[in-house]
């Protein structure tokens, strides 16, 4: 069993938020828990244990408002006021997030204490930035650039959570969150065609790189975190859990992120590789549409003809 939530730093949210946040907090209770995709043992993690650490630590509480908002920004997806609202909300907390982690005093920062809450805390900032990808005004605004910065969002939080504690992994994340219930639908990939396309694509991938560059030289460390990368799409699809996926970036080399920056292309294709990882899931409101706007953004770059034949052929059954 999950262990029990602490409550020595228990904060009277009551006095400490507002009556808007009140407000979003009360919508993530009764409507945003019961959207995701997750029981474990006898509680369900969402809508019963993660309220519970949200009065425990502030940092939780920021983090559930930020998904709230988030949802609430998917709700009212056609009305373009709301969504700049309930987004600018969304980041609003996301940042108060960090920030109050970071004030976390030194003697609660136990792994055993903290493992759980942290765990949901990243969960939900790659929620949040993954939502942020497809809403209308990220559309409008330099695309790779959006892309870059939703995965540095919950990269930073990673870091930042590494150096409080030392022992933190997101390894335990898929036995801490997600259900072994092989009959969710949350624990499984859909869409076999869109798979095996994919998975043809990563075998092309794996050879293209292998004739790129000597390792050897001074390309041959990005390239083989560029394997890594492509490895762990292949267990992915193996194992078939969402939260594996949703994680993949959190793990890929600075290396592989800086050569995204500068377009280099085997970086930027793992890019467009992702999207299409993410499409053979079942939607979810919080991704849905992130998949497309991926592959839509590294297809518009300029890629050498290898590579752009490789994406192409990767994505063919997928309507974009």
């Amino acid at each position: 069993m999950l262990a029990e939530c602490p409550t020595s730093l228990s904060v009277q949210l009551s006095t400490t938020l507002s009556t808007q946040d009140l407000e979003l907090f009360f919508h993530y209770t009764t409507v945003t828990s019961y959207t995701m995709p997750c029981e474990i043992y006898e509680e369900d993690v969402w809508y019963l244990l993660l309220p519970k650490y949200a009065f425990a630590h502030m940092f939780v509480a920021n983090a559930v408002l930020s998904l709230a908002a988030s949802h609430l920004c998917d709700l009212h997806q056609y009305d373009s006021d709301k969504v700049t609202y309930y987004r600018s909300l969304a980041l609003h907390h996301q940042r108060l997030t960090r920030t109050n982690l970071k004030a976390i005093p030194t003697r609660f920062e136990a792994l055993e204490d903290l493992e759980v809450p942290l765990h949901c805390v990243l969960l939900i900032t790659s929620m949040v930035a993954l939502h942020g990808v497809s809403i209308p005004a990220a559309q409008r605004t330099n695309c790779l650039s959006t892309l870059l910065a939703s995965l540095n969002t919950a990269r930073t939080l990673k870091d930042d959570i590494e150096n409080m504690v030392p022992r933190f992994s997101i390894s335990p994340l898929p036995g801490i969150l997600f259900s072994y219930n092989k009959d969710s639908p949350h624990s499984h990939l859909s869409h076999s065609s869109i798979r095996s396309d994919l998975y043809l694509s990563l075998q092309v991938y794996e050879r293209f790189i292998e004739g790129e560059e000597d390792p050897t030289r001074r390309t041959g460390k990005i390239l083989k975190d560029c394997l890594d990368v492509v490895h762990s799409f292949n267990i992915h699809q193996q194992n078939a859990r969402m939260v594996d996926i949703l994680f993949d970036p959190l793990v890929w080399s600075d290396r592989v992120l800086k050569a995204t920056t500068s377009k280099y292309p085997p970086a930027l294709v793992l890019l467009g590789l992702y999207g299409i990882l993410l499409q053979t899931l079942r939607p979810s409101w919080w991704f849905e549409g992130a998949g497309e706007i991926f592959i839509r953004t590294i297809l518009g770059e300029k890629l050498p003809p290898e590579w752009q034949m490789l994406m192409t052929q990767a994505c063919k059954n997928i309507r974009i």
